[in-house]
């Protein structure tokens, strides 16, 4: 090996020293790539032939891979990085430094598992390397094992106790098993450490804002953003705290400055476009879902939200393909499904939608809106004691729904158990004192009944409730008949089919109570009109 050779590979470790401290890749191994400049490039690319004419001179020698691999790295050619780093580890099998680095690439790749082996390796040539302790406890938590996360973060705190990353990250660990006090703890003292550490600040108000503390949050999130002004996450989640404490015209300002700094930023278009619903601008919310999704289609969350869009735009069509959708990324979002299921529903696939709810059911969901929609389907379909059942769920989950009270009196109505009704409608009008339909129902099974006096006052406070239905002013008329009082039924059958001039049924029966008081040639006219219109009707 050269002379010239040597000093120019003495002269970029040096470089990679007083950049990153050590030989090793930063933890946060895209942070390192963006740092490089065109001129650091240059040296980068520089540096590999010489690594190479070395490597070729010195086959043996482990350190000359790990520092090739260092710079492959820093590059973000992660394969032949791995490469070097696995050759210089078997080379020397002691080489921690190696095993570390192989684990930050592996890491980088997204080998996760493969990457905690190597860190593992590293920490068992040399128990107390800070470093490898700290990443191997950030892969811990991404695994969800969060209580050795958060041995080895400790175990770093014993060997660098002024390490505010360590403490970052314990916080992390600590949030993540909801440990609020603690976490709380531990990012106080990364902050105490390093008062401008800026991701400690937001992840500190991400805390406090799990907390309902919107306005310590946003005095967090604020500092972070002073400290970092690029931090889009800062001001995406300063946007969400400005929301809670009802700032919206400054939370829609927070959100555009995230996505000015991130244009790809997918979480601040969707959050954005929850405030836009929030301030009934459903269509730009849409607008910006799809934007979201165009940058992220893989988010099961983003389609079920614009579905719900397009269901209240009455578009079925494209909710039931943005439910589809969201139900193909995640089959057990229950969101997802019952929202189908209530766009089935609506758009008349009884059948479909029962499925959807049935599901829902079976998957252990004990929503009181799920059994009632059930029950409607059920209703609908005939399937009487299934529906009488499901409402008789829905009331034991709710006892103050007055529809499902209403409903179930519906479906002993079916059963002609009218006195079980009558109690159902009776409970209906106590929670809803303005429930028509209930004191129509009611008034219809005190007719069954031939109570027709009880009857008449429900059927009146039915129509002072809801003065233009036409069904109300025809079953009061044909109540009117029952009590002998014809000319009042037949001023009631005038007006239901002044209210709606088809109504054959109507017709009928203005027909019967003129033919009832002698006036044979009206009634003939009637009824040709209630047959003409039956069949207009089908």
């Amino acid at each position: 090996m050269s002379k010239t050779a040597i000093k120019k590979i003495h002269q970029i470790d040096a470089w990679i020293k007083e950049n990153y401290k050590t030989s090793h890749i930063s933890t946060f191994a895209v942070s390192v790539q963006n740092k490089a400049s065109e001129e650091n490039i240059t040296k980068y690319k520089a540096a590999l032939a010489e690594f190479k004419n070395a490597i070729e001179k010195d086959p043996e020698n482990a350190v000359l891979y790990n520092n090739r691999g260092s710079i492959y790295a820093i590059l973000g050619q992660y394969e032949e990085a791995i490469n070097d780093f696995a050759e210089a580890a078997e080379l020397k099998s002691d080489y921690s430094d190696a095993f570390y680095n192989l684990g930050l690439a592996l890491k980088a790749s997204n080998q996760l598992e493969e990457a905690l082996v190597a860190f593992d390796k590293a920490i068992e040539i040399a128990p107390t390397f800070c470093e490898a302790l700290n990443n191997r406890g950030v892969l811990r938590v991404m695994f969800k094992d969060y209580e050795n996360a958060i041995n080895d973060f400790k175990l770093v705190n014993v060997g660098r106790p002024v390490d505010a990353k360590a403490y970052f990250n314990l916080g992390n660990a600590y949030f993540a098993m909801n440990k609020i006090d603690e976490a709380l703890a531990a990012y106080d003292k990364a902050i105490e450490i390093n008062p401008l550490f800026a991701e400690a600040y937001t992840n500190r108000g991400n805390l406090k804002f799990s907390k309902d503390k919107y306005r310590e949050a946003l005095v967090d999130y604020n500092i972070a953003v002073d400290l970092n002004p690029n931090s889009w996450t800062s001001y995406n989640n300063g946007g969400n705290a400005r929301v809670c404490l009802k700032e919206y015209h400054i939370a829609l300002i927070d959100y555009e400055e995230a996505i000015a700094l991130k244009a790809d930023y997918h979480d601040a278009y969707f959050n954005r476009a929850l405030l836009k619903i929030s301030l009934n601008q459903n269509d730009t919310a849409i607008t910006d879902i799809t934007k979201a999704i165009e940058i992220c289609p893989t988010e099961p969350r983003y389609y079920n939200k614009r579905g719900l869009l397009y269901f209240l735009k009455n578009n079925l069509e494209l909710a039931l393909k943005d439910f589809t959708k969201a139900l193909e990324l995640n089959s057990t979002y229950v969101k997802a499904m019952y929202n189908k299921a209530n766009a089935l529903f609506a758009s008349g696939q009884l059948n479909e939608a029962l499925k959807y709810y049935n599901k829902l059911v079976d998957s252990g969901e004990e929503r009181p809106e799920i059994y009632f929609n059930r029950a409607n389907i059920n209703a609908q379909l005939k399937n009487t004691e299934a529906a009488l059942s499901d409402f008789s769920k829905t009331i034991s989950l709710n006892e103050n729904n007055a529809e499902a009270f209403h409903n179930r009196g519906r479906i002993y109505m079916d059963l002609h158990k009218y006195e079980n009704a009558i109690s159902d409608f009776e409970k209906s009008i106590r929670l809803n004192p303005d429930y028509a339909e209930a004191y129509f129902n009611r008034a219809n099974a005190l007719f069954y009944m031939e109570m027709f006096d009880d009857a008449l006052i429900d059927y009146n406070t039915a129509i002072k409730l809801a003065p233009d239905n036409e069904v109300y002013f025809n079953n009061r008329g044909l109540n009117y008949l029952e009590m002998q009082k014809n000319e009042l039924a037949i001023n009631d059958f005038d007006k239901a089919i002044e209210l709606n001039p088809q109504f054959s049924a109507a017709y009928l029966n203005r027909g019967n109570a003129k033919n009832d008081s002698g006036n044979t040639v009206e009634a003939e006219a009637d009824w040709k009109l209630a047959k003409e219109m039956a069949g207009k009707n089908n």
